[in-house]
This record gives C-alpha cells, sequence and structure tokens, in this order.
C-alpha cells in the first residue's frame, strides 16, 4: 500500500535489526509509506546491527518519528524517499547513504557523531545536493574532532569519470561553520576525479578536479 497514509505505522519503538540470526549483516528494504503514532518525535526508531536499511518509498508527515543509526548499520535513503524524521542522529561507526543520484530531504536535524560515515552517488554535472536539509534544520558536528572526523565516500554509476568547475553540493541548508571542514575527511580508496571537501556558505560540499586543458575549434 505505498500510496497509503497508513502503510507502515510505528506505534511504538521500533528497532531494525539488520543482522541474522548468525550475525551477518543483511539488507532490510522499506517500500511501504512510513509514519510514526502518538506526538512528533516521541515514537523512536533504530536501525542497528551491521547491515542495511533502505527506504525506497516516502512517508506520511503527520508524525514525525526520531531516527537513530547505531552499531555500523547503514541507513539508506533512495532520492525522493524518505522517514520524515523529527530528529536523526548517525552514531559512530554507522553510516548515512544516498545510493542513487538525486536528492534526499531530511525532514528533521541531523547529528553526527564522530567517526561516523557518509557515501553519496555523484552522477554527474548538476547532480546536487545529495542531501538536502529542511528549512531552519542544520547539521550538528559538535561531537565531532579532527583527530576522529566523519568519513565521507562516493561511487559513480557507470565509474564514470566526473570533472566540474562547480563544487557538488553534499548536504544544502547543513549551517555548518567554516572551521566545521577540518572534520570531515575522505575515505580511502575515491575515485580519482575526488579532490577534496569544504564548506561553502554553511554547505559541505566536494571539490572534484578541473578538467585539464580544453581547446574549442570553430
Amino acid at each position: 500500500r505505498a500510496g497509503g497514509d497508513y502503510s507502515l505505522v510505528f506505534y511504538r519503538n521500533v528497532t531494525f535489526c539488520t543482522d541474522d540470526e548468525n550475525g551477518i549483516g543483511r539488507t532490510v528494504t522499506i517500500d511501504a509509506r512510513t509514519r510514526g503514532n502518538g506526538d512528533a518525535g516521541t515514537v523512536n526508531l533504530t536501525v542497528s546491527g551491521s547491515g542495511k536499511v533502505k527506504v525506497n518509498s516516502t512517508h506520511s508527515a503527520n508524525i514525525p518519528p526520531t531516527v537513530t543509526v547505531t552499531n555500523t548499520a547503514t541507513l539508506a535513503i533512495k532520492p525522493g524517499a524518505g522517514l520524515g524524521e523529527s530528529a536523526m542522529t548517525v552514531n559512530t561507526g554507522a553510516t548515512l547513504e544516498v545510493p542513487e543520484t538525486g536528492t534526499a530531504a531530511l525532514t528533521g536535524s541531523l547529528t553526527l557523531a564522530a567517526g561516523t560515515k557518509l557515501a553519496f552517488a555523484i552522477g554527474g554535472v548538476g547532480d546536487s545536493p545529495k542531501v538536502a536539509m529542511a528549512s531552519g534544520k542544520t547539521v550538528d558536528v559538535s561531537g565531532v574532532t579532527a583527530a576522529n572526523p566523519v568519513k565521507v565516500s562516493f561511487s559513480t554509476p557507470g565509474g564514470s569519470k566526473i570533472h566540474s568547475f562547480e563544487p557538488y553540493v553534499l548536504i544544502q541548508g547543513a549551517g555548518l561553520a567554516a572551521g566545521d571542514a577540518d572534520k570531515f575527511i575522505l575515505a580511502d580508496n575515491q575515485p580519482a576525479w575526488v579532490e577534496s571537501l569544504a564548506v561553502v556558505d554553511g554547505d559541505l560540499v566536494l571539490v572534484a578536479k578541473r578538467p585539464g586543458l580544453m581547446m574549442s575549434v570553430r
């Protein structure tokens, strides 16, 4: 019932443990439209274990739950989908991922702990932002240090090499300070086209390597 407001309702606190009975991480896919039940923020949704929860559908915005990603679990939000969270926290070792090209919108503030991970798929010039914060909502990295930063990784569909003169906006409306750039670091073994991370006008952005010499013949 992906088109209904009551497809998957969280009446109480819910944990999606992504480990099977043998402790092996699995993928839990949510195709249904979700919503909490009760006052906004009183229902807690937790993603735990070592696997992944992939959200493929939108949400009913009436009663948003709080969302926590913990252990080494991954919460993957397909562009255009979401849980309609009142707030989201990604704990140490856990990952927030946008697995396809496009934009995923967060309706609540996002808290990133030290040692968390962000993963994005980049599709080409103009494919940004990857995450868009709702108006008035920001990203809290007060618990992150340069010694234990947030690791950011990228993939490109088809393995294509990407060049751009303009930075890619990774988190729009993040409300980051210029000094917060030191709290983010590129993960190991990134594509050759990736150059650096930066904070521009409060947004977290990716700077790609610039194109080489270009000649136009008329």
